[in-house]
C-alpha cells in the first residue's frame, strides 16, 4: 500500500489523460455583432502546465470551429449562438457551451461605444483598410465606386456613421433622383415603411412647377430649390437619406446617415443627418 502510495507522490499524481474541469468561457467584447472579430478565452480547474497537453475543439452553431486554445470567432448569424468548448486527453474528453447573444451592426461592422481599434480591427480582419482615418472619422470604400462609408468618433468611440454617395452629373440632373430612389428602395427593403418620406420645396411655386413637371426634380435640387429626406427609427439607431444643396458650400450632399435613436422629433432627426453626412463629405475632400 504504501508502494503505491510512494510511486503516486512522484509522479505528482499526474494521471495519463486527466481532464480538468473546463470553468467559464468567455469572449473578447461584452456585446458582439455579426462578422466582428471576437477571442473566445476559457479556464479550467488545472493550471497551464496541465493544459498543454490539452486537445482543443471549439464549435458553433453558426458553423465556427478552431483548435486554437483561444479561438478566434468571427460571427456569421445573429440570434442566440451556442458556443462548445471541448477538450481532449488521449481516449478521455469533456466538454462545456456558452450562449452569447450576437446582433446586427449598427453600421457596417461597428456597434455605438465601439472604439477606434475595435473598429478598425474588425475591418482589417474582414479585409478592409480605411481610404482617410483621421481623430474624427474613418472612411472605407462602399458598395460601389462612388461610395464611401464612414464611421464618425467622438471621444474616440463610434457615435455616428454615413454612406455618402458621390456620383456627379453634369447635365442629367433626373439621375440623381433616379439614385436617391434607387438607395431608397434598399433602405426600405432592410428597415421597412420610412417614418418620414418627403419633398421639400424652397417655395410654394416650385412645388407648383415640379409638380407639373417631375423631370425636373433632380435640376430643381442641384438649383438648391428643394431637396429630399426620408427616415426610419429602429431599436437603436436613427436613419436618414437625404439629397440636398448645402447653402454654405455650395455643394450637393447625398447619403444615408446613421446615428444613435434618442426619441428626438423629426427635424432634430434631420440635423443629425446633415450634420454626420457634411462632416464626412469634408473629410472626403480633404
Amino acid at each position: 500500500m504504501s508502494f503505491l502510495f510512494f510511486v503516486c507522490a512522484l509522479s505528482a499524481c499526474k494521471k495519463e489523460n486527466n481532464i480538468p474541469e473546463i470553468g467559464n468561457i468567455t469572449a473578447s467584447s461584452n456585446k458582439i455583432a455579426v462578422g466582428q472579430y471576437i477571442i473566445l478565452k476559457s479556464t479550467t480547474t488545472q493550471g497551464a502546465e496541465m493544459d498543454r497537453g490539452l486537445t482543443y475543439n471549439w464549435t458553433g452553431t453558426d458553423g465556427f470551429q478552431s483548435a486554437e486554445p483561444e479561438a478566434r470567432w468571427i460571427p456569421s448569424k445573429n440570434g442566440s449562438q451556442a458556443i462548445t468548448l471541448t477538450l481532449s486527453s488521449g481516449k478521455k474528453s469533456t466538454s462545456k457551451s456558452m450562449s452569447f447573444n450576437v446582433v446586427e451592426p449598427n453600421f457596417r461592422l461597428g456597434l455605438w461605444g465601439n472604439t477606434r481599434s475595435e473598429i478598425q480591427l474588425y475591418e482589417l480582419k474582414a479585409g478592409n483598410k480605411s481610404t482617410s482615418p483621421n481623430e474624427e472619422a474613418m472612411l472605407y470604400a462602399g458598395e460601389n465606386s462612388t461610395a464611401f462609408d464612414g464611421y464618425i468618433m467622438n471621444n474616440n468611440v463610434l457615435n455616428g456613421a454615413a454612406t455618402i454617395y458621390t456620383a456627379r452629373y453634369s447635365t442629367n440632373y433626373v439621375q440623381y433622383v433616379n439614385d436617391y430612389n434607387y438607395y431608397l428602395s434598399k433602405l426600405i427593403t432592410k428597415y421597412g415603411t420610412p417614418k418620414t418620406n418627403l419633398i421639400y420645396y424652397k417655395t410654394e411655386a416650385i412645388r407648383d412647377e415640379i409638380r407639373a413637371y417631375p423631370n425636373r426634380l433632380g435640376e430643381t435640387i442641384v438649383n438648391g430649390d428643394a431637396s429630399l429626406q426620408a427616415t426610419w427609427t429602429i431599436a437603436d439607431a436613427d436613419i436618414a437619406i437625404v439629397i440636398y444643396k448645402n447653402e454654405t458650400s455650395g455643394n450637393l450632399t447625398f447619403g444615408t446617415a446613421y446615428t444613435p435613436a434618442l426619441g428626438k422629433t423629426t427635424a432634430a432627426l434631420e440635423n443629425k443627418a446633415q450634420a454626420a453626412l457634411e462632416k464626412l463629405t469634408k473629410v472626403l475632400n480633404n
